[in-house]
């Protein structure tokens, strides 16, 4: 069984290889958010992935591997949607504990789940949104829109379009590059941008897409 000490050491020198740097509270907060992740997947679906060797590299890591691309951004608010166990919500409000992050979705248990965490890690700037995306009505739009392996680009573009700002990004985390899926993707939403993500100790492909309205 992995320890603790092991779990933090692994995750410090997988930040320092991605020139990231945390104190020790949000190193802390991390491990206790993935002992917390583990105890309630034995309740709920929250993760496949059961180690947590591997939930180091592939949830926390893969999730700080787009914090180049958010952190000179202005401090408006970050939707992150089908957020799922949190990812990459979560890591990424405990990296940015002055910008507000709210996380979407749709299932009742896994924001059960997520309460759970923001109550016990004390982290007072991140909002929990029970509902589909397509459903959600809020005044509050969002200048960037995040997802993480959720649904396709058609789907992505068509159900945030409305919570999405007039000049507002959609960065979507994919694996592989997803040339059908960009080709699919409806009219006016177009990809400005791509970057091959890299995850110290993770030999699979990983994208990020920025995506954007063409303006007509």
């Amino acid at each position: 069984m992995t320890s603790s000490v092991q779990l933090r050491t692994k995750l410090q020198n997988g930040l320092t290889e991605m020139s990231q740097q945390l104190n020790a509270d949000q190193i802390d907060q991390l491990i206790k958010y993935l002992d917390l992740m583990n105890r309630w997947n034995k309740k709920i679906n929250l993760t496949a992935i059961s180690d947590p060797e591997e939930q180091i590299t592939k949830h926390l890591l893969d999730s700080f591997s787009i914090y180049p691309f958010i952190e000179s951004l202005n401090e408006s608010p970050i939707l992150d949607v089908g957020s799922g166990a949190g990812l990459p919500g979560i890591p990424l409000a405990i990296a940015q504990p002055n910008r507000q992050w709210h996380l979407l979705d749709s299932s009742t248990k896994r924001i059960s789940f997520l309460r759970v965490v923001i109550t016990q890690l004390g982290l007072n700037n991140v909002e929990l949104i029970n509902s589909r995306l397509e459903l959600h009505q809020s005044n509050q739009l969002y200048p960037v829109i995040v997802c993480r392996a959720f649904a396709s680009l058609k789907e992505i573009t068509h159900n945030a379009n409305h919570l999405l700002t007039q000049n507002g990004s959609i960065l979507a985390m994919k694996g592989q590059y997803p040339e059908q899926e960009i080709t699919d993707m409806p009219a006016p939403f177009a990809v400005t941008d791509s970057h091959a993500l890299t995850v110290p100790g993770l030999f699979e492909d990983r994208h990020l897409l920025e995506i954007k309205r063409q303006q007509p």
